[in-house]
């Protein structure tokens, strides 16, 4: 018999539960517009108290993210607890005044680029339209974390946004084999949270009903981590990454973090710790464990399995933190689903696949990893714009947690504390962007509606930036442009 534990669906309130745009009618619109503004107002305000001396911080690195910066900010603080993202109410793309082109220009041309220095690379898409309303630059660079953008829509497009990961317990002759499915949010104990993760003792207590229900007390325990292939770390990541990503293996508990924060020490080997804790699970619910090597080949009876949050809720959680674990894994499963080697560079072959599937142009695209964490990524601001207009559009409703995914400017995830400075201020609780930091190289990738509703996608990347903190308030003060354009 098998016995199973699957995480609630995105569709189970309070969690995620409707990816899909809605509208609602004018009395109802106004309601939520006031509830939403006193939410950002309350979210920007403890926000803004906590920004003194940025320019200080940027300068030693405090806060230089998604990268590898001197000192990380969630170095300083407790780890943040993930929350559900709130079904988001967009715009109709028709509504609002269209845009002229000529006059979006005129105010990013007046963004100050002091001190910013470095190749730019921007676009601004209108989303009913299709249409570019602003280009400027026409050299890949490297893209940071917005890359994990182009590993979502690989997920989401070959794997389907309800999709789960699971770990099993198989029986392949005498053996008992604990069986790595690549869930990158799996854990050992069960916790209360957001979003509900599956985790090793629950497996265990599966596991040791299995047992019993055999007529058996004592087992031998093996592990099949196979799933993914070759080299766990990429070569273009430097040694001093360690504490960024864990070496991407298909069985890992909480993430391989042995503090519980990011940055932090990871977990050497992922695959045999995880199946260590595993046999003392079942020790403690009474199973009698001797421990053997690699499982036998071959498939065998599933006897119990656990299985992860869907494809839509990791990629949301991926965008939302600029989480580089999820991001890794996600990679080697797409990998898996476009039939290629679930490896780097099979990885990157099912990415590319997928942008051609999508019509996303994928001139100049070099994809190393999945989490923008090698400086030998390339991509355009066109590849980037093009599939944020697609993932707003009725067309691809898969694709929506794309951009449900996406921080809010001032209010959650990675754009908690941006848009603090002079000039800015109009793209707080309007911009939903992607950031992306490299030492020296800046990149925002969202959406927002004009002043005059109109909505709009954009994309800017800045690399070999003169100064880190011009740069990432540049972008900013560009994207709160947008918003803030009456054009």
């Amino acid at each position: 018999m098998l016995l199973t534990a699957e995480t609630p669906s995105s569709d189970d309130p309070p969690r995620d539960g409707d990816h899909t745009a809605r509208r609602l009618s004018t009395g109802s619109r106004g309601v939520l517009t006031g509830l939403v503004a006193l939410v950002v107002v309350l979210a920007v305000t403890v926000g803004a108290a906590t920004l003194w001396g940025r320019s200080a911080l940027y300068a030693t690195g405090l806060l230089v993210d998604g990268g590898q910066p001197t000192v990380d900010p969630s170095a300083l603080d407790p780890e943040p607890t993930p929350v559900a993202v709130e079904p988001t109410l967009l715009p109709a793309p028709e509504e609002g005044t269209p845009v002229d082109a000529a006059a979006l220009a005129e105010a990013l041309r007046r963004v100050p680029r002091t001190d910013v220095g470095g190749q730019l690379d921007l676009q601004v898409d209108d989303v009913a339209t299709g249409s570019t309303l602003h280009r400027e630059g026409a050299q890949p660079g490297i893209p940071a974390s917005t890359l994990k953008l182009l590993t979502g829509a690989a997920a989401l497009h070959l794997l389907g946004p309800d999709h789960r990961f699971t770990t099993a317990v198989q029986r392949r002759g005498a053996e008992w084999v604990l069986v790595g499915g690549g869930d990158p949010l799996l854990t050992l104990v069960r916790e209360q949270g957001y979003p509900e993760r599956a985790s090793l003792q629950r497996l265990a207590e599966l596991t040791r009903d299995a047992v019993e229900e055999a007529g058996l007390d004592a087992i031998t325990l093996t592990v099949d981590a196979d799933l993914f292939e070759g080299p766990d770390w990429s070569p273009t990541w430097p040694e001093n990454y360690r504490d960024q990503v864990t070496p991407v293996v298909a069985l890992v508990h909480d993430q391989g973090q042995l503090r519980g924060t990011s940055p932090g020490p990871r977990e050497p080997d992922p695959v045999t710790a995880a199946a260590d804790r595993f046999a003392g699970l079942l020790e403690e619910a009474g199973v009698s464990v001797q421990r053997g090597g690699t499982a036998a080949d071959g498939e065998g009876e599933t006897v119990a399995e656990v299985s992860s949050p869907p494809v839509s809720v990791l990629v949301e959680q991926m965008l939302q933190h600029s989480d580089n674990d999820i991001a890794e894994i996600l990679l080697r499963q797409a990998a898996v689903a476009a039939g290629e080697p679930a490896t780097f560079e099979g990885g990157a072959t099912a990415v590319a696949g997928a942008l051609a599937d999508l019509g996303v142009p994928t001139d100049g695209v070099v994809t190393r990893d999945g989490s923008g964490l090698s400086r030998e990524n390339r991509l355009g601001a066109p590849t980037l714009s093009v599939l944020l207009r697609l993932a707003l559009s009725d067309d691809h409703p898969g694709l929506r947690p794309l951009v449900t995914g996406l921080p809010l400017a001032g209010g959650t995830g990675s754009l908690t504390s941006r848009y603090a400075d002079a000039g800015s201020e109009a793209g707080l609780g309007q911009v939903h962007g992607k950031t992306g930091t490299l030492r020296g190289t800046h990149s925002l990738a969202g959406y927002t509606r004009t002043a005059d509703g109109r909505l709009l996608v954009f994309a800017f990347l800045v690399n070999d930036a003169a100064n880190d903190y011009a740069a990432r308030v540049w972008l900013d003060r560009a994207s709160a442009a947008v918003a803030a354009c009456g054009c």
